[in-house]
């Protein structure tokens, strides 16, 4: 991460998140070759775990986007199932 001047953690030392780090992860190894960026994916994540990361960083697309901006509108889903159920 620090290769990529990349860090996980804000000014005061909170964790920015981890949709966050992803993207700038993703955003600095954008122009590089697939090679050179599975070079850096495999010291973040380990070999071990290669593809899980690289697939990670290929689901921050626009479905993403709009998969979140549908679980952040079912706001009291739950709640209304709950009582649908006890009814």
């Amino acid at each position: 991460l620090e290769d990529l001047n990349i860090s996980a953690f804000d000014a005061d030392g909170q964790f920015i998140g981890l949709e966050e780090s992803l993207r700038l992860v993703k955003d600095r190894t954008k122009d590089m070759t697939d090679e050179q960026r599975a070079q850096y994916i495999s010291m973040i994540a380990g070999k071990e775990h290669l593809k899980s990361f690289q697939g990670l960083l290929a689901g921050l697309d626009d479905e993403y986007v709009d998969l979140k901006g549908s679980v952040s509108d079912a706001n009291g889903a739950l709640d209304e199932m709950a009582t649908t159920m006890q009814d």
